[in-house]
């Protein structure tokens, strides 16, 4: 039966699953370990519509544009839409694993296939400066069976879509959808949606039941692996096969590996079900018996979390079709070569040669309609062997003067032809006569005979002794001269002497002389020199106590005649200096300074309290100064002491938020085992370490490793107003601490303004309603207004979600808080590193969003960002914990907009960035 003409116009479009747009980085794997590569095609030349703007910024908007489904044998065509074709690519490179035959159009390619099964088409679009990307569609191909559709690889708490694609002309009543979770459901419609909370391999069974009472079974195997960031793509990994086959068929059996995985991966094994394995990303298998098997894809790779990721696929052999092909396999090639043949060409400069010839035909076993036929793929000239070059001119050996004739001209070169003659000189300028250089050489296929000495086309005769024509001497002694030197005082009778020289040069047998001049110097007149010398006399002194004196100079010449100070004019007088006491009465005084002393009271803060009690006193210092042997010395001191007096420093244990001394997960691990190191020696840190889980409540740990990250930040009361002190975050550091620093908080993130309203359940009701964050904390409001793990952007659906704890700081301090102003009139005022949802439904920091952007109001409504402000705010911000580690129940309501709790400044740092909240309830990995 022609299930191509049955079906080509009649499949039920059920579900949406064409496409899958991923922008990856020249990344797609295929064909490694295979020496058979997937159907390709390239196309050159993408035009980008006259109306849209040629850009490179839109990548998650490009797509391949296709049909959902298809029957076997109907031509599918897979074309870019508007944004791929003006992403500023050259080419595209098309590859079709499994396609029995593919062609080309302007702006399209079309692809069939000769079984049922899911298959991908990649688009890798190549720019100019051979960087790419790669978009890949999906397309069911459809026979007399009903098509399961859905992810192969997922995460936990990912919402999967999974779907039922049926031929023409069959309707469902009902359908069973066993997730093999322990979880099910029943529909009507051929499509759900669910999500898996665990890791591992798992069955998804279907019953679908139709209209006319045929009940049809499916099984499909989903892996469910760990979500990271480092293989946020897994969930995209597409395993191509068909579902039916025939015995002695050849099946291209392919494996899509997105970017992220590339970076660990190690190869790719296969287990097709009947003792039989291959490795590689894309592989060719023929099944020799009839049956049901089950092929089992395997991803190795090197990653310290997730080694191998398994996918499982279910083929249907059949028996053998009846064989009318004209070649026995699809692809195999053959080579005629012809006789070979001899042809006359062009060599070297006028040169000719015999090339002798053969033509290699190569045919390729190709689909023509039904059958396999020889196709001619290439028909190629090839050459066998080339005799030698003859007859060829040969290069002039110098440049050609005017006139000279018997030269031909070729490309700006002059050559003589073979078998010509032709006269040269060895010198051009001898000392005697030119006839004794002159050679005559003759050309012989491009070798130029006769002396090589001889390149020169002019001769010139010389001057006999002197030289040859053209002898130049330069610098010929010829007598003295003086030349007075001009002093800078006007001093006679010092004179410079100097060689006096000219040139000689031979010019056609005769000598000229020219440029006299002055030539090396013979003796150089020496003018009197000047400095500055001491005179063993003194000036004042500069100060009362331990002043100086300076030694008095005068200019004076090198014979020691003493001269006007001009004469050293730009030379530094020198300093020769000694101490001295003016007036040693003068500089007596007396100083008198106060320090408070503090040292730790043998009394402690009371139970479940952290923090030091502590004894203060006044020392009272008086110092007296004198000149004593030349300098300003302490004469004498003298310490008086006030009573001590007792202050106490104690806190309940609370968790603040610490803006100045704010560390990360690793940073407070560091602290945590400083303390640890330096706790034998220090009571206060070994008192705290002792005693903190004796109060210390919900997930929060001051290890640093699991759960929750707190850690301790100190205080010292030595000063008035106490300091924060920073202790180290690294575990070598000195456990030397000061005196009066004790544990003042227990610190996690937070980043609201106390005014900024919390959707939160109102005091004494069961209603929700917007309450300032500093009333939620001072009132301990114990429930809030979260997303449920199944809410899309648009809806309104909320939970109430218990508070484990309200967190703001420890104490006021000067931070900067970003003021976001929206269209809308409304506005957000949060730290910098506050988590707020996008309308793309991923979690980021305030600081990463820019006007222009939108925030997402309780509905989904985006609202666009007008403008950020930067402001300075002293005081106190605030968040909460609720008691849940589901990403989607951190997600609360402040003034109006979707944000994160503390959740996403700590524990769930990890899934910032990351599709949380599904746009739309239909949408999955398959939806356009």
């Amino acid at each position: 039966m022609d299930l191509c003409n049955r079906y080509s116009d009649q499949i039920v479009k059920i579900v949406t699953t064409g496409f899958i747009a991923m922008a990856l980085s020249a990344c797609s794997g295929g064909g490694s370990g295979s020496s058979d590569a997937p159907v390709e095609l390239t196309q050159q030349g993408l035009s980008c519509p006259d109306s849209q703007a040629q850009s490179k910024s839109n990548l998650e908007d490009m797509s391949i544009q296709s049909s959902d489904a298809a029957a076997v044998g109907e031509t599918i065509q897979y074309k870019l839409n508007n944004d791929a074709l003006c992403s500023g690519a050259q080419k595209v490179v098309w590859t079709m694993p499994g396609a029995q035959k593919v062609s080309a159009k302007v702006d399209a390619v079309s692809a069939q296939y000769s079984a049922p099964g899911d298959y991908y088409v990649s688009a890798k679009l190549v720019d100019a400066s051979s960087s790419s990307q790669t978009l890949v569609a999906q397309t069911t191909v459809i026979g007399e069976q009903i098509q399961f559709s859905g992810r192969q690889v997922t995460t936990k708490y990912f919402e999967n879509i999974f779907s039922l694609t049926a031929p023409g002309g069959v309707s469902f009543r009902s359908i069973v959808w066993n997730f093999g979770d322990g979880q099910s459901t029943t529909t009507t419609a051929p499509t759900t949606i669910h999500a898996y909370n665990n890791t591992g391999e798992f069955t998804v069974r279907v019953t679908a039941t139709s209209t006319d009472d045929v009940v049809t079974v499916i099984d499909h195997v989903i892996t469910v692996i760990q979500d990271t960031d480092e293989m946020f793509c897994a969930v995209q990994v597409i395993v191509s096969t068909p579902t039916e086959t025939r015995v002695g068929d050849d099946n291209v059996m392919s494996i899509y590996v997105p970017n992220c995985l590339h970076a660990y991966l190690q190869n790719v094994t296969w287990n097709f079900g009947d003792s039989t394995t291959a490795i590689g990303e894309t592989v060719h298998k023929t099944y020799s018996a009839v049956g049901d098997y089950t092929i089992r894809a395997t991803i190795h790779l090197n990653h310290p979390q997730i080694s191998v990721i398994n996918i499982n696929r279910r083929i249907q052999v059949n028996e053998a079709a009846v064989d009318n092909n004209k070649c026995p396999t699809q692809g195999q090639t053959r080579t005629t070569v012809s006789d070979p043949f001899d042809e006359t060409e062009n060599c070297g400069i006028k040169g000719h040669k015999t090339v002798t010839y053969q033509n290699r035909k190569l045919e390729t076993c190709e689909r023509v309609e039904d059958i396999l036929d020889w196709v001619v793929s290439s028909n190629v000239k090839e050459q066998v062997s080339e005799g030698p070059c003859q007859g060829q001119s040969c290069p002039v050996p110098a440049p050609v003067p005017a006139g000279i004739s018997g030269l031909e001209l070729i490309n700006g070169v002059y050559y003589l032809s073979h078998n010509q003659s032709f006269s040269f000189y060895t010198e051009s300028s001898p000392a005697n006569s030119c006839e004794d250089s002159k050679v005559s050489r003759t050309c012989s296929n491009g070798v130029l005979g006769g002396s090589s000495s001889a390149v020169l086309f002019a001769c010139q005769s010389g001057c006999g002794d002197f030289g040859p024509n053209g002898t130049i001497k330069t610098g010929v002694n010829v007598g003295t001269r003086q030349v007075p030197v001009t002093c800078a005082f006007g001093e006679q009778g010092i004179f410079d002497v100097f060689n006096e020289i000219e040139d000689r040069m031979c010019t056609n047998g005769s000598v000229a002389n020219s440029h006299l001049r002055l030539g090396d110097l013979i003796s150089k007149g020496q003018c009197p020199t000047y400095s500055y010398q001491p005179t063993g006399l003194y000036g004042a002194c500069s100060a009362d106590c331990g002043g100086s004196q300076s030694m008095i100079y005068e200019c004076r010449s090198n014979t020691g005649e003493a001269v006007p100070n001009d004469r050293c004019v730009g030379q530094a007088i020198p300093s020769t200096t000694r101490v001295c006491d003016g007036n040693p009465d003068a500089v007596r005084r007396v100083e008198v300074n106060r320090v408070d002393e503090q040292v730790n009271s043998t009394n402690k803060c009371p139970k479940n309290q952290i923090g030091v009690i502590v004894n203060n006193r006044e020392a009272i210092t008086t110092k007296t100064y004198a000149c004593l042997d030349h300098a300003v010395s302490l004469e004498s001191t003298l310490v008086d002491y006030t009573p001590w007096v007792e202050e106490r420093y104690c806190r309940d244990y609370v968790a603040h938020r610490c803006a100045n001394d704010s560390l990360n997960n690793t940073e407070a691990h560091r602290r945590y085992l400083w303390m640890k190191k330096c706790a034998p020696s220090n009571n206060m840190i070994r008192e705290f370490l002792e005693t903190f889980d004796d109060v210390s409540s919900g997930k929060g740990t001051i290890d640093g490793v699991t759960g929750r990250t707190l850690y301790p930040t100190f205080m010292n009361s030595a000063y008035k107003p106490e300091k924060l002190w920073k202790a180290p975050t690294s575990e070598t550091a000195d456990c030397a601490v000061p005196e009066g620093v004790y544990v003042a908080a227990v610190c996690v993130s937070s980043c609201a303004l106390p005014d900024e309203k919390v959707l939160a359940q109102l005091s004494g009701s069961h209603k929700m309603g917007p309450v300032e964050f500093i009333k939620a904390l001072t009132q301990k409001y114990n429930r809030v207004a979260t997303m449920t793990v199944n809410s899309s952007l648009q809806s309104k659906q909320l939970k109430n979600s218990t508070v484990e704890q309200w967190v703001t700081e420890l104490i006021d301090t000067t931070q900067t808080v970003l003021v976001f102003k929206m269209a809308s009139g409304h506005s957000l005022s949060v730290t910098p590193n506050h988590p707020v949802l996008r309308p793309d439904g991923t979690m980021d920091t305030a600081d990463h969003f820019k006007a222009g952007d939108h925030l997402v109001k309780l509905g989904g409504e985006a609202d666009p960002i007008v403008s950020i402000d930067p402001m300075e705010y002293y005081g106190k911000v605030y968040n909460v914990f609720v008691k849940s580690a589901v990403p989607q129940e951190n997600i609360i309501v402040t003034n109006g907009y979707l944000n994160g709790t503390a959740f996403f400044q700590n524990e769930g740092a990890v899934h910032l960035n990351k599709d949380l909240v599904r746009k739309k309830l239909t949408q999955g990995i398959f939806s356009k």
